[in-house]
């Protein structure tokens, strides 16, 4: 379940700004993911829905399904 909590971990703004990029892919200017880096700057990992509009979610789809 930690491994999922991950994907569902978004915000308000997060959605309505992936609503909009879904509507409007036009307006949306940059396409790259944010990595998370540790103290020596390497990349440990990618950031959460939250933080990177561009993280992969699970929630836009899951509520896509259950309405």
């Amino acid at each position: 379940m930690r491994q999922l909590k991950h994907y569902f971990e978004v915000s308000n703004i997060y959605v309505l700004a992936k609503l909009k990029t879904l509507l409007f892919p036009w307006l949306q200017k940059q396409w790259h993911r944010h990595a998370e880096r540790d103290q020596t700057g390497q990349v440990v990992g990618y950031k959460a829905p939250r933080a990177d509009m561009q993280s992969p979610d699970l929630y836009i789809p899951t509520m896509g399904l259950v309405s």
